[in-house]
């Protein structure tokens, strides 16, 4: 074992190695994660809700209140919140290729 951790291999208390963990990082990069975040979240609201923040933040309610229900058992005793589905962007009519290949009547 070096002269930083003891037997267990955790640091002591007054290294010099300690400082270099994910705290540190954390706290100097915060300002970029949440930049990163934001970028994602624009991303996913140009790709599935063709730029419209108001549908996307009211998907992502319904789909978390659904998620809380199904979560706590809900669904047994109460009014549960119904799924939303998915993205719309994700929701694709079939071709008539599709149609005829499966055999189903598209009405």
């Amino acid at each position: 074992m070096s002269a930083q951790r003891d037997a267990h291999g955790r640091f002591i208390a007054g290294n010099t190695l300690g400082c270099l963990g994910a705290a540190v990082t954390v706290r100097r990069y915060r300002h970029k994660l949440s930049e990163w975040g934001r970028k994602g979240y624009e991303a996913v609201v140009d790709k599935y809700f063709n730029g419209s923040f108001d549908a996307a933040n009211e998907w992502l309610a319904k789909k978390g209140q659904h998620a809380q229900d199904q979560l706590n058992g809900y669904e047994q005793f109460y009014f549960t919140f119904p799924d939303p589905g998915p993205h719309p962007a994700h929701i694709q009519t079939p071709t008539n290729a599709e149609i005829n290949a499966s055999g189903e009547l598209p009405f």
